[in-house]
């Protein structure tokens, strides 16, 4: 990478973290020429200066040696960002890595305040990329990956045209819808709160996928936040959303499960559960979902939105 490059991203830095980041990133930009380093900051468990790239995570450790994550080992990455305190600066912000043997790894930190959130959404863009070109192969061009300025979100790449990912929005108003196409703006805005806060931070990775990648001509009519499955531990970091023909669920990894409204056959909800059963054929889904009054709207517009498809024959 070029040196202009990473004197670039260094001086985006706060100076605190800087400070400490700046010798390691460019011994390892000495070491490794060729790579691409998207962004690095100061890292927890293990300490040291983490470099993000477009296949793997580069620790260099305070204690000595070099600790490596590669893109095509890992299933998923789960961001819990911190948020302003009180006193002034930031609580810490945690990256949940989840392997593809199982191993959960749920203790790394990512330093810096903002510069750590904004370095851990690099981390979710650049494992999302990598999975999509291993996906298809590897053709076509490099996504663009273009990391916006201190206290921003990075500009995430959008692979249809006409969309615009939701990473373009300040880190303090979690709110901002802009960018979203018009429907899942409508819905977003339909949410409660502390749901629509839910999806544009902890899953918004899963409405960028939607919102990148949804046909036109299929509106979003509902949206809430869910986890892929009822564990509790799990924070719901994906998408479920309601459209005039289908329930779609979007992930991290990335992944995606669909179900024709006709096709459903149950809808249960209980306490912070959601099953969905659309035929004998059909694995059995449930997730960790909201509760109280905005869990029960939701399935009770799902449910109008199945027997009107079941009526119209669609």
């Amino acid at each position: 990478m070029p040196p202009s490059e990473i004197s670039d991203l260094l001086d985006e830095m706060p100076p605190k973290v800087r400070h400490l980041c700046e010798a390691d990133v460019l011994k390892l930009a000495q070491q490794l020429p060729g790579e691409e380093f998207i962004m690095f900051t100061r890292c927890g468990f293990p300490f040291g200066t983490m470099v993000v790239t477009p296949t793997r995570l580069i620790v260099d450790l305070q204690d000595g040696g070099v600790e490596v994550t590669e893109f095509a080992d890992v299933w998923s990455f789960e961001l819990l960002e911190g948020g302003k305190k009180a006193l002034g600066g930031y609580s810490e912000t945690f990256l949940i890595s989840t392997m593809k043997n199982g191993t959960r790894f749920s203790k790394r930190t990512l330093d810096g305040g903002l510069w750590g959130i904004q370095t851990g959404r690099a981390i979710l863009e650049a494992h999302e990329q990598y999975a999509l070109s291993t996906h298809a192969g590897g053709s076509g061009p490099a996504p663009d990956r273009r990391v916006a300025s201190y206290g921003t979100r990075g500009t995430v790449a959008s692979p249809r045209g006409d969309a615009t990912a939701v990473g373009d929005t300040e880190v303090e108003d979690a709110d901002s819808d802009e960018g979203l196409r018009t429907d899942i703006a409508d819905a977003l805005e339909e949410a409660p709160s502390d749901i629509r806060n839910e999806i544009l931070t902890i899953a918004v990775d899963a409405v960028n996928c939607l919102n990148a990648y949804l046909s036109a001509d299929e509106g979003v009519e509902l949206m809430t936040s869910v986890a892929p499955d009822a564990t509790e531990r799990l924070t719901r970091n994906g998408v479920l959303a309601l459209t005039h023909r289908r329930v779609i669920y979007v992930g991290p990894g990335p992944q995606a499960l669909a179900w024709p409204l006709k096709a459903i056959t149950d809808l249960d909800e209980s306490p912070g559960r959601l099953t969905i059963t659309a035929g004998v054929n059909v694995p059995v889904k449930t997730f960790l979902f909201p509760g109280g009054d905005w869990g029960s709207a939701f399935c009770n517009r799902v449910r109008w939105a199945m027997t009107e498809a079941v009526i119209a024959d669609e």
